[in-house]
């Protein structure tokens, strides 16, 4: 999920972790069943083998993918992410 300012994860007994950013600011996350070097190998889905634990993803950005057509266009300028540039977040995980 992109723009998130709060997430949480929990199990049935209600107990978990919130990850949360400074107002006005934003997350990507993601709550998988794999690592990232899981998702890296296989090329198919039947392929992958979930974890019993899960696996949070807290990023600030990313790059987008494609431009307006599916012949390698490069990102439009404003989902650009320059290598020139620092780029600093912050986030809290509190119990819950």
């Amino acid at each position: 999920m992109t723009d998130v300012r709060w997430g949480e994860l929990s199990g049935k007994d209600g107990t978990g972790l919130r990850v949360s950013t400074e107002p006005g600011d934003h997350l990507e996350l993601s709550a998988l069943r794999y690592t990232p070097a899981d998702l890296d190998g296989p090329k198919h889905p039947h392929e992958l083998t979930p974890r019993k634990e899960t696996v949070l993803g807290v990023n600030h950005r990313q790059m987008g993918l494609g431009g307006n057509d599916s012949w390698g266009a490069a990102p439009l300028e404003q989902y650009l992410l320059h290598a020139d540039r620092t780029y600093r977040y912050g986030y809290r995980l509190r119990a819950v």
